[in-house]
């Protein structure tokens, strides 16, 4: 049955010397992995790098419920990205997110709703152009809500300390607590719009304090969570 659908690409893999395996997050069927044949060859119809990690595509695809592999008919960018593709620093930043979204987004269901966060969130890390060091922290912050454990940000007089095992604000420091620093840094970037995330700035060993805070956060909440491309996240953010 052809389907139509915007989708975000989570990652790709070699499944053959001139085939290639595509997972991609689409708005009408949620996960799906896609086999694209002949992308090596000289006269490929689609060569590998249109699926780059978080590329924007609108799809037409045969779609069949009891098949793991679906076949892509027609394809183009849906918003091509200017900066992520052609920018380090983005670029390693989009690597880190489709790591994230591969190991969290687990179901093959739709979620019209999180697929606009992450449209949404995709084209404001292609615009920005200051303080992008914060934002993987902040995605993770904000996506942690659709995975079902979202961190509250309501805080009491004296809760100075956010429990990363109960998700909100306390009194009293525990073994899963912040620092009471880290802790009002993680309450401004919960309350922060997107769109004024440029306007803030964090030290590059506050942005190391809150990333590390975030796996942790993820590790309590999500089973076997477990992220490859930290180490390469950390380099860039000794230089930004």
């Amino acid at each position: 049955m052809l389907q139509k659908s915007k989708a975000i690409i989570l990652r790709q893999f070699k499944y053959s010397e001139t085939s290639i395996v595509v997972h991609a997050y689409t708005l009408t069927h949620g996960r799906q992995a896609f086999i694209i044949n002949g992308v090596r060859g000289r006269k490929a119809k689609w060569k590998a790098n249109l699926f780059q990690p978080l590329f924007l595509l609108d799809m037409v695809f045969y779609y069949n419920e009891k098949s793991k592999l679906h076949r892509i008919k027609e394809l183009r960018y849906s918003e091509p990205l200017k900066q992520i593709p052609y920018q380090i620093e983005k670029s390693t930043i989009a690597f880190f997110l489709s790591e994230l979204l591969t190991v969290s987004l687990r179901e093959a269901e739709p979620n019209p709703n999180l697929f606009d966060f992450l449209y949404h969130h995709i084209l404001m890390l292609d615009i920005m152009d200051k303080n992008i060091g914060i934002y993987p922290v902040y995605f993770m912050i904000h996506y942690a809500r659709f995975l079902g454990f979202a961190l509250d940000y309501r805080q009491k007089k004296g809760s100075t300390f956010f429990d990363l095992e109960n998700a909100c604000f306390s009194e009293t420091s525990s073994k899963h607590a912040l620092s009471q620093q880290a802790s009002k840094q993680l309450g401004f970037l919960l309350q922060l719009p997107v769109d004024q995330l440029e306007t803030i700035t964090f030290h590059k060993n506050d942005r190391r304090t809150l990333l590390h805070a975030m796996l942790k956060y993820y590790t309590i909440h999500l089973e076997k969570f477990n992220m490859k491309s930290v180490a390469v996240l950390e380099e860039l953010f000794n230089d930004l």
